[in-house]
């Protein structure tokens, strides 16, 4: 039921992957999946959430790109790396269902806010903070924080110039602010 997905492992030499103890049939390739059996069994998906699928699975394979070219940490943080995939949707013009699927669940159903969750309210919750984190500092930021040195929160102050307590005080009360008119 996945309309696809991104495997970094794919990006690795069989021989390698081997080396290091894991048996995996790598692709050696930049590879995205698409699950287009999705789109014939259930006509609730759109020409546009192919698309969004797309653009969504290739931030994270760019992401890991910038970071494995350059010998930087992987990116632990799910909230940062579902987040900027979330927001490329976004960015490009292709939000499909964000609003129904992920911006109004997350509002509205989500008992309380928490960026370590590993549930499905972490792609409403990432869309809306880098949403906010883009608006607040720019698409310099995002390019920052996809190429700093460092990881989860401390690679967000990187990027902003600014702590994460003061980052998340900023975000939450614009959140407040603005979801009252949704």
């Amino acid at each position: 039921d996945e309309m696809g997905y991104y495997y970094m492992l794919d990006q690795y030499s069989k021989e390698g992957l081997l080396n290091s103890g894991i048996e995996y049939e790598s692709n050696e390739s930049d590879m995205l999946y698409i699950n287009i059996d999705i789109f014939d069994s259930n006509s609730d998906y759109t020409f546009d959430d192919a698309i969004a699928t797309i653009c969504h699975e290739f931030s994270h394979m760019t992401y890991f790109n910038e970071r494995y070219k350059n010998n930087l940490e992987e990116e632990d943080m799910t909230f940062i790396s579902e987040g900027l995939a979330m927001w490329t949707e976004y960015y490009v013009g292709y939000p499909a269902h964000h609003s129904e699927n992920y911006i109004v669940p997350f509002i509205y159903d989500s008992e309380e806010t928490d960026i370590f969750c590993e549930d499905n309210s972490i792609y409403g919750y990432g869309l809306l903070f880098f949403r906010y984190f883009e608006e607040r500092f720019g698409l310099d930021a995002i390019k920052k924080l996809v190429s700093s040195e460092y990881v989860g929160l401390q690679a967000l102050e990187d990027a902003a110039g600014h702590s994460f307590d003061l980052i998340f005080d900023d975000f939450a009360q614009s959140l407040l602010a603005t979801a009252a008119c949704l």
